[in-house]
């Protein structure tokens, strides 16, 4: 019996992962209405035509501190990322691992979303949103990949929205994830 071939290194997933860690170590950010970068891949972007307010900054234990206010006031609020369609060419699934402490419930959809040649975009939405409770919690958020969608995209990104007015979130860790 042969073994498959080991999948290839995930270098651009693993430089992700290094922007998001330095979050934690970084002076605190805000964004109103608008788009902030985090770093080459990430960011934070809510609905211009709106008034929500993000807010980023370092936390305890290594983790983040997540505040969103006035979300309703637009269409979205997201914590993004760049993926690169060759990895996801190889992938079953796209996700996030979110570990958290929230006094509030939260409730969020992430979406994978390719930027097509012929213009526009498609997302691939989770079934449906998630609810997490009050308290400390720990999920595993997933999508399917299309792999044909990522031989033919330009671009790629994974989109956790916001879907509540306001939330407050401690301890954050974030970890993008292909299963492959």
């Amino acid at each position: 019996m042969t073994l498959p071939e080991p999948p290839a290194a995930l270098p651009a997933l693993a430089s992700l992962r290094d922007q998001i860690t330095a979050l934690a170590e970084a002076d605190p950010r805000e964004v109103r209405a608008g788009h902030l970068d985090l770093g080459p891949d990430l960011w934070l972007s809510c609905d211009p035509a709106g008034r929500a307010r993000m807010r980023l900054a370092g936390g305890s234990g290594g983790g983040l501190a997540f505040e969103l206010a006035e979300a309703d006031s637009g269409s979205w609020a997201c914590l993004g990322m760049r993926l690169q369609a060759q990895e996801l060419q190889q992938a079953r699934h796209a996700g996030l691992r979110l570990a958290l402490h929230s006094g509030g419930l939260i409730s969020c959809r992430l979406a994978l979303r390719y930027f097509l040649p012929e213009g526009g975009f498609r997302d691939i939405h989770a079934p449906a949103p998630v609810l997490l409770p009050p308290g400390r919690r720990e999920v595993l958020l997933h999508v399917p990949c299309d792999r044909e969608l990522a031989a033919r995209a330009t671009a790629c990104e994974l989109n956790l929205f916001l879907l509540d007015d306001s939330l407050q979130a401690e301890e954050l860790q974030i970890e993008p994830l292909l299963m492959l």
